[in-house]
């Protein structure tokens, strides 16, 4: 799948206030960083599970060791990208928590404490393995205390004296293009733990170094930030996905715009993408980006 932002578009659509405040350039960075997710390290890894374990048979040890070294690989570099976005909160933002800043862009700072709150509960009866969990956990107080400061520093100012305008008004523009990366990232640690699933029921012993549980985290307040919304409609427009085959076992999939008369007006381009959030926000993207309405 091979997505295109005009990331110009974006800059153009940002706030001056936000563009003073930096979060133009952090919404920039995180989109971008959406955007490396979904054009080059998931399509690796789907390429990976299809090349590999193809019929759901544990392959030869020597294509599982293989297996192994591309997904080691993919993690240190998603390890490595969480990290720069921390230390890139920090400078532009003053927040040393990448997620804190992302998940208050997205939500306003309220509604994320809440979501969190929803995936800390969740948690208990998640698949993912308990030492992931605490480190999940651990992220989440940390994000959680974070969001704490992030909402004092946007109620008072360094005298203390309230400020008429929080945090949240200065990201209009911003939600929806945060909201899309968060869905890019999503999608890779879903299909990161489908390979791990599938390298550890054929090598028990496989060492499988732990991604960043921040990443992990962000894709947990996606699928929660999900169940609390009406995905399926948007400025008049009922949102629809539809699947075109490809090839007799293989179908790409598009999200479609309909008006309420169930006339096609908008679609996004096909794609081989396995959430379909990713494609439901891309023709939001566009609807606003192009201002278009059904209705």
């Amino acid at each position: 799948m091979a997505v295109g932002i005009n990331i110009n578009q974006i800059k153009n659509a940002t706030s001056e206030e936000a563009k003073a405040k930096g979060i133009q350039k952090f919404t920039t960075l995180i989109l971008n960083t959406g955007l490396k997710f979904a054009n080059q390290i998931t399509p690796r890894i789907v390429k990976e599970i299809e090349n590999v374990f193809p019929d759901g048979e544990c392959p030869p040890k020597e294509d599982i060791q293989k297996a192994l070294t591309l997904r080691n690989n993919v993690v240190d570099q998603a390890n490595n990208i969480s990290d720069k976005l921390d230390s890139f909160s920090k400078i532009v933002l003053g927040v040393s928590s990448f997620l804190a800043v992302f998940v208050s862009l997205i939500k306003g700072i309220n509604t994320a404490k809440s979501i969190l709150t929803s995936v800390a509960t969740g948690l208990s009866s998640s698949p993912i393995p308990n030492p992931i969990v605490n480190q999940i956990l651990g992220a989440l107080n940390t994000v959680s205390s974070t969001l704490n400061t992030i909402q004092q520093n946007a109620i008072f100012d360094s005298l203390g004296k309230q400020k008429i305008i929080p945090l949240k008004s200065a990201v209009d523009g911003a939600s929806l293009s945060l909201s899309l990366a968060n869905s890019y990232i999503e999608d890779f640690v879903d299909q990161l733990m489908e390979l791990d699933n599938k390298i550890s029921s054929c090598d028990d012993g496989a060492l499988l170094p732990p991604l960043s549980p921040q990443l992990i985290l962000a894709a947990e307040f996606a699928k929660k930030s999900r169940q609390s919304i009406n995905e399926t409609a948007y400025n008049g427009f009922n949102i629809e996905i539809e699947e075109v085959p490809f090839s007799p076992t293989v179908n790409r999939k598009r999200a479609i715009g309909l008006t309420p008369d169930g006339i096609k007006l908008i679609e996004t381009p096909l794609s081989f993408a396995t959430n379909d959030q990713i494609l439901i926000n891309e023709l939001k993207f566009i609807i606003d980006r192009d201002n278009l309405k059904a209705i």
